[in-house]
């Protein structure tokens, strides 16, 4: 048997940084994470292979490291279109669907595409869009508070 090496980051040109942090306005201390995605997405099926290496990539994140909510990081990816991206942040399943666990920060780039993905995947992009890590974490911080999550 030929054995060919394999690495995920292969799949895509995109670029993956993993940051976490402690939220500030909690009574108890919870850690969020925010996972940051460069470079341009496949338009189309042309964005399948990103999918491909987005989703363990975050998976594998949240594996390594527990935290109470997820922020993806969207502002420096180029986005026009492509229903793969929608499997990425469904990464925890149903959690996901629950305002406060996660949030998608967009920037003037890929904003308008990224509400059309969410409207199509069922979500309401007020509950999940904002355009700076600041409104992301002020998102997560209020709903983490009144939900007790």
């Amino acid at each position: 048997m030929e054995l060919h090496e394999r690495r995920l980051e292969h799949l895509s040109g995109l670029k993956c940084r993993i940051f976490t942090g402690m939220l500030q306005s909690q009574r108890s201390a919870k850690q969020a994470m925010v996972i940051s995605f460069e470079g341009e997405y496949g338009i189309g099926s042309g964005g399948n292979n990103d999918a491909r290496f987005m989703k363990p990539m975050t998976v594998a994140a949240l594996q390594a490291w527990h935290v109470s909510a997820l922020i993806f990081d969207l502002r420096q990816m180029r986005y026009e279109w492509g229903d793969a991206l929608a499997s990425v942040f469904n990464v925890r399943g149903d959690r996901f669907k629950q305002p406060g666990f996660a949030v998608v920060v967009a920037s003037d780039q890929n904003r308008a595409a990224i509400e059309g993905l969410l409207h199509f995947a069922g979500m309401e992009s007020a509950d999940w869009l904002v355009s700076s890590l600041e409104d992301a974490v002020q998102m997560i911080e209020d709903r983490l508070t009144n939900a007790h999550l």
